[in-house]
């Protein structure tokens, strides 16, 4: 990880591409995010980052998720909704954020969104 500042985007992107490579999966574990010794740390931030955009990209809110680039995260197979901090259980029934979010657009998106960024 590059502690001398911000990382480009892409940069990232192909960051993500070599642990799929290595691990299978373009979905590097949230839990990585919270450990600041390893080696995801900042990816794993990194695609927390970009499942918030997409939500706020979803309700209709400014956000830095482009077509280009959500296109780039699905050719690799990367999940908007499947970690565990993107769904609640709600009554025995798992619940999708994202979908909750937009179902709520038309109410109150902004107050959504925001909640989401937390």
């Amino acid at each position: 990880e590059n502690t001398n500042g911000p990382i480009n985007w892409w940069d990232r992107l192909e960051e993500l591409k070599d642990y799929k490579k290595r691990h299978g999966t373009a979905n590097v574990p949230l839990w990585e995010s919270e450990n600041r010794d390893s080696p995801y740390h900042g990816l794993a931030n990194w695609a927390k980052d970009q499942q918030r955009a997409y939500v706020s990209a979803r309700c209709g809110m400014w956000s830095t998720m482009t077509e280009e680039r959500r296109n780039a995260l699905e050719e690799l197979g990367f999940s908007w909704t499947s970690w565990p901090s993107n769904s609640i259980n709600s009554g025995g029934h798992q619940i999708s954020l994202v979908g909750a979010l937009t179902e709520m657009r038309p109410k109150n998106n902004r107050e959504a969104a925001m909640a989401m960024a937390r």
